[in-house]
């Protein structure tokens, strides 16, 4: 199987802005381990490609999801439940999210969290 360049140069960008992220956090206060809650986003071309997506995370995970339009731009919001977590767990959780946009030609356009 290729490997597809734009693919990987996508998926190398969001790791390199997960990690300027858990960077930030952990300037913050954030530690290793500590339970927190993911907002997440992905950019959709169709309500029904959004729509697609919502049904599958909401099949496979326990997250909170719903779409929006926003300037004839489909969002599917997203949130996670409290988890404990490291770099190396939002990584593979950034990768996973990647991964299940591809199929609804949904673009996960990253994450953030609320801390106190």
């Amino acid at each position: 199987m290729r490997e597809d360049p734009e693919l990987t140069n996508y998926l190398t960008e969001q790791i390199r802005r997960t990690r300027m992220t858990w960077a930030r956090l952990r300037e913050h206060g954030v530690n290793e381990g500590q339970e927190l809650r993911l907002d997440f986003f992905y950019a959709a071309p169709t309500n029904r490609r959004a729509s697609e997506l919502k049904l599958y995370l909401d099949e496979a995970t326990d997250y909170e999801t719903r779409v929006t339009a926003d300037n004839d731009q489909w969002i599917l919001r997203g949130r996670t439940h409290p988890a404990g977590l490291s770099l190396t767990i939002v990584e593979q959780w950034v990768e996973w999210m990647v991964a299940a946009g591809l199929p609804f030609e949904c673009v996960f356009d990253g994450w953030g969290v609320e801390i106190s």
